[in-house]
C-alpha cells in the first residue's frame, strides 16, 4: 500500500482534530511535540505511536478518515484492510523524518484563533 506524502491540507486536518481533543490530551501532545523535536530519528516510531494513542482516545473516526485519505482509500476500504494497516501508515509517516515539524505546524495552527 502506498501512503502519499504529507501536504499542506494535512496540517489543516490535524489542526481541526487538535481543536477537538480534551485539555489533558493537548498537554500530552505538546510534550510529545517537544520530544519529537529533541529526539533522534530512531525514537520516531515511539513518538508516532504515542501520537496515535493520544489522538485515538478522542478522535478515532477523524483519524481513520485521514488515514484513508493518506492511503488513497475510502473509509470503508480502510476498514476492510489488515489490522496492522494503521500501524503501517504511522510507521511510514514517521520514517519520512519530517513528522515533528509537521506536528509543530499543525499545533500552532490549532492554537491560532480564527476570525
Amino acid at each position: 500500500m502506498e501512503i502519499r506524502e504529507l501536504k499542506t491540507k494535512d496540517i489543516k486536518t490535524i489542526a481541526k482534530m487538535l481543536g477537538k481533543i480534551n485539555k489533558d490530551s493537548v498537554e500530552n501532545l505538546m510534550k510529545l511535540i517537544r520530544q519529537a523535536k529533541l529526539k533522534k530519528s530512531n525514537d520516531s516510531m515511539e513518538i508516532g505511536f504515542t501520537l496515535f494513542q493520544i489522538l485515538a482516545a478522542d478522535l478515532t473516526d477523524d483519524i481513520f478518515v485521514w488515514f484513508a485519505d493518506l492511503a488513497g482509500k475510502t473509509v470503508e476500504e480502510l476498514d476492510e484492510m489488515p489490522i496492522d494497516t494503521p500501524k503501517l501508515i504511522v510507521t511510514t509517516l514517521m520514517e519520512r523524518g519530517n513528522f515533528g515539524d509537521f506536528l509543530a505546524s499543525a499545533s500552532k495552527q490549532a492554537e491560532t484563533p480564527t476570525a
